[in-house]
């Protein structure tokens, strides 16, 4: 009875011991080994990640593939190089790889990173590029006694602003003409808005098309003033790129 009961012991053990792969050997055997392999496997190529807004389109050089918004397989230890172009009127704001600030590196639409060894993204943002024209009233001639000329009109033409900013214009003149022979003749002048009784100084746009319609105002009592002889005066408009409130 004894024996019988160490020998159940002895199964007991070896049953669990073979499931953790531990090999219980007899206590009479002695210098035998055994071995476990530790593996690793290290890719040949990793992915580059693109997480870019709508207005930017990026090509990898060795890849026929634009991207959009989607993953480039790169070769480990590359050095990638990327097309960045912006749709017009947009320009990037800043280029972010795994979080890191290289909008530095971007030169001629071309952006080459640094040994590629791990899957990485790459954030690409953009802002609008400031851009705008702006048309001012060409050289105006007005008749003899003609108490109001047109002066034609300050209008916005292709405008791209940022969020929160305005094309600002002032205007500034002597508001007299001045006679060409005799500088101490004059005749008084003022330039209004039309539909308006005061003169124009200044006036913010933030779109295309806006427009600001100018008379030259003469009053009949300085016509009946006025000597003989050419008059003429310079009229400044100052453009600015300025905030909207």
């Amino acid at each position: 009875m004894k024996k019988k009961t160490i020998m159940a012991v002895l199964i007991g053990m070896t049953v669990i011991m073979t499931q953790q792969r531990i090999i219980v050997l007899a206590a009479t055997t002695s210098g035998d080994r055994q071995s476990s392999t530790v593996s690793a496997t290290v890719p040949d190529k990793h992915t580059i990640t693109i997480d870019k807004d709508a207005h930017v389109t990026i090509t990898y050089e060795d890849s026929k593939d634009e991207g959009e918004g989607d993953a480039f397989p790169i070769e480990r230890f590359s050095t990638p190089t990327f097309t960045i172009e912006t749709e017009d009127g947009w320009e990037i704001d800043k280029i972010l790889l795994d979080g890191v600030d290289i909008t530095s590196q971007l030169s001629n639409k071309k952006l080459t990173l640094p040994s590629v060894y791990q899957n990485e993204t790459l954030k690409i943002s953009t802002k609008i590029k400031p851009a705008y024209t702006v048309v001012i009233p060409q050289d105006t001639n007005v008749q003899f006694n003609k108490l109001t000329e047109n002066f034609g009109k300050i209008s916005m033409e292709k405008v791209w602003l940022e969020d929160g900013k305005c094309i600002e214009v002032s205007m500034s003149s002597a508001g007299n003409l001045t006679n060409q022979k005799d500088s101490s003749k004059l005749i008084p002048y003022q330039i209004l808005e039309e539909g308006k009784d005061t003169p124009f100084t200044s006036a913010k746009y933030t779109a295309q098309g806006e427009e600001t319609s100018l008379l030259i105002d003469i009053k009949q009592d300085d016509w009946n003033k006025a000597a003989s002889g050419s008059y003429s005066d310079t009229v400044t408009f100052t453009i600015s790129y300025a905030d909207s409130e």
